[in-house]
C-alpha cells in the first residue's frame, strides 16, 4: 500500500508537469484568450494556468526586444525569488502565483495604451526627430493633454483607423505660446499599430481631435541598437534646451572657458 501511495503520487506530479506543458504551448501559440478559455477544463488546469511558471513565459515572450523588457524581467524575477523566499515550506514555494502575472498586466499599460493623434503626411522614422509648430486648435490641445500626461502622442501619416502603422512620439524641448500654440521637436521612439480608433469633437467650430488606441510594435533584433539611437539623440536634445534656456553669452563664455582649461593643460 505504501508503495501504490507513491506511485500516485509520482503520477499526479506528472500529470502536472504534462498540464504544464500543455498550457505553455497554448498561451505561447495563442496568447491570453487560449490559456483563458483552457483554463476552463477543470480545477488542476485552473490552478496550474495561475502559476508563475506559465506567465513567466508568457511575459518574456511579449516583452521580447521591447525597450526596458532586461528591467522588467529583473524586477518580476526578483519579486517572485522574495515571495518564494517568504513561503512556509517548500510545496508552498513551488506553489507562488500572481507576481508574474501581475508583471505582465503592470507593463501591458507601456505596451497598449491610448494618445491623442497628429497626423501628417511625410517621412518619418524612430529615433530621428524633427520640428513642428502646433497652431490648429486640435493640437493645441493635444500639445496641452500631452504635457499633462506623458509627454506623449501618436504621428500618423492619416487619420487613424484600426490596423494603421503609425509612431509613438515624445514631446521635447517645448515652447508654449500664451495662445497655446507651440514649438517643439517630436521625438519618434517606437512605431505602433493601431488598435481602435476614435475622435473628440470637443468644439463645434473647430475639426476634432483624433485618439488612438495602439500597440507598440516589437522592433526586433534591432532593439537594442534603437534604444541606444534614442538615448543618444535624447542627450543632444537636452543639451539644446540648456543652451537656449541659458542663452547665447552664457554658451560662448562656457566655450571660452572651456577653451582655456584645455590650453591650461
Amino acid at each position: 500500500r505504501p508503495v501504490a501511495r507513491v506511485s500516485h503520487t509520482m503520477l499526479f506530479e506528472n500529470e502536472d508537469d504534462i498540464v504544464l506543458q500543455v498550457l505553455q504551448h497554448v498561451s505561447l501559440t495563442g496568447g491570453i484568450a487560449s490559456l483563458a478559455s483552457a483554463s476552463r477544463v477543470n480545477m488542476q488546469f485552473r490552478r496550474i494556468a495561475a502559476s508563475d511558471f506559465v506567465w513567466r513565459a508568457l511575459c518574456l515572450k511579449r516583452w521580447y526586444s521591447f525597450p526596458g523588457a532586461a528591467e522588467w524581467a529583473r524586477v518580476a524575477t526578483e519579486a517572485a525569488s522574495a515571495s518564494r523566499s517568504g513561503a512556509a515550506s517548500s510545496e508552498a514555494a513551488a506553489s507562488v502565483t500572481g507576481v508574474w502575472r501581475a508583471a505582465y498586466q503592470e507593463h501591458e499599460n507601456d505596451l497598449v495604451r491610448e494618445y491623442p493623434v497628429f497626423y501628417m503626411s511625410g517621412r518619418i522614422a524612430v529615433a530621428q526627430p524633427m520640428g513642428l509648430h502646433f497652431f490648429e486648435p486640435r493640437y493645441r490641445r493635444l500639445i496641452k493633454l500631452a504635457m499633462e500626461r506623458d509627454h506623449r502622442f501618436v504621428f500618423s501619416p492619416t487619420s487613424p483607423r484600426k490596423g494603421q502603422l503609425a509612431f509613438v512620439c515624445e514631446c521635447r524641448n517645448i515652447e508654449m505660446y500664451s495662445d497655446g500654440r507651440a514649438d517643439l521637436n517630436v521625438l519618434p521612439i517606437a512605431q505602433c499599430s493601431v488598435r481602435r480608433a476614435r475622435v473628440e469633437q470637443f468644439h463645434q467650430s473647430y475639426p476634432p481631435l483624433h485618439w488612438a488606441t495602439v500597440e507598440l510594435v516589437p522592433p526586433g533584433p534591432a532593439g537594442l541598437i534603437i534604444e541606444k539611437k534614442l538615448e543618444f539623440v535624447r542627450c543632444q536634445l537636452d543639451a539644446q534646451e540648456r543652451a537656449y534656456d541659458e542663452g547665447p553669452e552664457e554658451v560662448a563664455t562656457a566655450a571660452a572657458a572651456a577653451d582655456e582649461e584645455e590650453e591650461d593643460e
